[in-house]
């Protein structure tokens, strides 16, 4: 399924990042760069599109399970981001990107990477949700995110509040729900 190469593509690019980063794969050999290049490209905005697919599919004419998976969002989010900064801190002298406890009380504002996906996409559900129970027009949120994400591209933000991955990756989402909703 298309889940499953996006999941595999994820995987795949955070084994070359952490590879990269920890001189595994020499920057000058040409091969690892350029597929981790190449399947950052579009593994995210994969992930994405899917994901407004299936907020579309299970959520758009049931707006009530939606407090039931904003819940479950954030507790995944919170424990998860807990536990690897346990093991970070535990195992520091291992980890590519030390953390500390004072990360974890930063979480509400800057997410621990890779949890940042959990974070935008709680989010994206709270807009998503709020707009569909204000009736705002689906053509209208898809054009509002669409300018979002070409301005996310022109401005230069601070890593807080995960700004630029909330304006970039809204279109995709959007699309997703309305590839759902067309269908």
């Amino acid at each position: 399924s298309i889940k499953g190469f996006a999941i595999i593509c994820v995987v795949l690019g955070h084994v070359l990042s952490g590879s990269l980063t920890a001189g595994g794969v020499p920057v000058s050999h040409s091969f690892g760069p350029h597929l981790f290049q190449a399947v950052h490209a579009f593994h995210m905005p994969l992930f994405f599109l899917i994901s407004g697919f299936v907020f579309s599919l299970a959520y758009y004419g049931a707006l009530s399970k939606v407090k039931v998976q904003l819940a479950d969002l954030a507790v995944s989010y919170v424990v998860f981001s807990a536990l690897i900064v346990a093991f970070k801190v535990l195992c520091a002298r291992f980890v590519n990107r030390p953390a500390s406890f004072d990360d974890l009380l930063a979480i509400w504002r800057l997410p621990i990477s890779p949890y940042w996906y959990l974070y935008v996409l709680f989010v994206f559900y709270a807009i998503s949700a709020f707009a569909v129970k204000m009736r705002v027009p689906l053509l209208a949120l898809v054009l509002v995110s669409l300018f979002l994400s070409v301005f996310a591209d022109f401005i230069s933000l601070a890593p807080d509040f995960c700004i630029w991955r909330l304006l970039f990756y809204s279109s995709f989402f959007c699309l997703g729900i309305l590839a759902h909703r067309a269908g």
